[in-house]
This record gives C-alpha cells, sequence and structure tokens, in this order.
C-alpha cells in the first residue's frame, strides 16, 4: 500500500492517502465539522478516494465501468478495510457498486486511518454516539502542502508526488474544494494535466457533493 508519511523534498510528513488528503481539505476550516454537510456526498468522495488509492498502487484497474484486478492478494484477510471489501465482492465488478458498498463505511474507515497517525481522535456526539474530530492543525494543512509542491512546468513529468496531486485537485474540484492559494503555474499545470490511467472513470462515477 501507499506509505501513510513519507519524507522527501516534494512533500514532508504528510499523508500519500488520498482519502485522508480528500477528507482533510474538508476539514480545512475547521476540524469538527466538514465544509460539506451532505454526509452522503462526502461518503461517496471518501469512497471513490479508496478505489483511487488502489488503482493507484497498482493493485486494481478502472476500465469504463468496470473494476478488475491487477494483483490480487493471495493472504487472507487482508488487514486493508478496502481490499476485505474488494475480495467480499468480488472483481470484476461495475465501479458504481462497488463504490456504492464501500461508501456505507467509507468515512469511518478513513477517520481511523487518520486516528491510527496521531492526527485526530474519536469525540461524543450529542445524541448520536461518536463522531471524530482533527486534533493535529497541520494535519488539516495536508492537501495545500501537496498541491503547492506539484509542478509548475508545462512539461514537467508525471512521477513522485505529481500523480497524486493531480487525483487530489481533480476530486476537491469536483466537490467544491479546490480553493487553495496555489502559484499560478501550478493551478494551470493541475488544471492542464491528464489524471493518471484508471482515474478516469472513477471521478466520472462521483457525484458532485452539495456544501
Amino acid at each position: 500500500m501507499i506509505p501513510a508519511r513519507a519524507s522527501g523534498p516534494a512533500y514532508d510528513g504528510g499523508s500519500w492517502r488520498l482519502a485522508d488528503l480528500v477528507l482533510a481539505a474538508a476539514h480545512l476550516d475547521d476540524p469538527h465539522q466538514p465544509a460539506i454537510r451532505d454526509r452522503d456526498g462526502l461518503a461517496a468522495a471518501l469512497a471513490v478516494s479508496l478505489l483511487a488509492e488502489q488503482v493507484l498502487e497498482g493493485t486494481i484497474a478502472a476500465t469504463r465501468d468496470e473494476l478488475v484486478w491487477l494483483q490480487e492478494p493471495v493472504s487472507a484477510p487482508p488487514r486493508d478495510a478496502v481490499l476485505r471489501v474488494l475480495l467480499g465482492h468480488g472483481l470484476p465488478a461495475p465501479i458504481a457498486v462497488v463504490a456504492d458498498k464501500l461508501a456505507r463505511d467509507s468515512t469511518e474507515t478513513v477517520w481511523q486511518r487518520l486516528v491510527a497517525l496521531g492526527v485526530a481522535q474519536r469525540v461524543p456526539r450529542l445524541g448520536r454516539g461518536h463522531g471524530f474530530a482533527f486534533t493535529d492543525f497541520n494535519a488539516r494543512q495536508w492537501p495545500r502542502a501537496l498541491l503547492s509542491r506539484a509542478p509548475h512546468r508545462p512539461d514537467a513529468p508525471l512521477d513522485g508526488a505529481a500523480p497524486l496531486a493531480v487525483v487530489l485537485w481533480r476530486v476537491l474540484r469536483i466537490l467544491g474544494l479546490a480553493t487553495f492559494s496555489l502559484p499560478a503555474g501550478t493551478r494551470a499545470w493541475l488544471e492542464a494535466v491528464d489524471p493518471p490511467p484508471g482515474i478516469g472513470p472513477l471521478l466520472r462515477a462521483l457525484p458532485a457533493a452539495r456544501t
């Protein structure tokens, strides 16, 4: 899997998992309440982001409307919650069906990862059991930090952190969260470059969330 933390000149100390970054972007201005109040829309976005992580890792491929294995796990049961869902459902399968199944628990799954990283915690919710909140201000800045380090030259290669930045930007645009102040060249590059192979079908399966 993509490591939770990585260091290097492009992106220091942040999560390299797309869904973590999407949830952080939704909480940029508030550690408790997301900018997207449409819970189903946010859950759908996180589900697609979890699938995109597997595509970026090379575990699955997304065709026009279907998911297929590239590297089916041989050990059972896998620790990764997304892989457990994929194995339990079976592939090939329609993107929409798998994304809908993942969306049932996607928000909880991503929060639990952030808790494990030490940047979020479980908090009580009046009359609603429990919820989660960010405890680390820097973690909510991860998306801005990653995007600001994306290439700013039209001929820049799509390597290093660039593929993740491109996918993150596309998801945030759909959600109405692509509001970061970025260098003009970087924003132009993010808008112009095509997402990595297999990401387009996932983005097309994602409805715009209502804020």
